[in-house]
């Protein structure tokens, strides 16, 4: 294999993540409903996925360990 001056050699050179770390987990927005006869609306919260976005809603709305089963995560655009 011939390498020209200044060119890389994609087999040695460090992956990006040797480089600067593990990425970090991409954040979304996800749309909190307490599950009841009809939703209710509760708000908005950031994470990276749905179980962390329930854990995040839960904290940030007060809502009791024994109720988190009735939290709906749903992640938006």
């Amino acid at each position: 294999m011939n390498i020209r001056p200044g060119q890389v050699n994609r087999i040695d050179s460090p992956s990006p993540t040797d480089r600067f770390g593990p990425m970090p987990k991409k954040s979304y927005e996800w749309r909190i409903i307490r599950v009841r006869a009809k939703g209710e609306f509760l708000g908005y919260v950031q994470a990276p996925d749905e179980k962390a976005a329930i854990e995040a809603a839960a904290k940030e709305f007060g809502i009791a360990p024994e109720m988190q089963k009735r939290l709906l995560a749903q992640r938006r655009g």
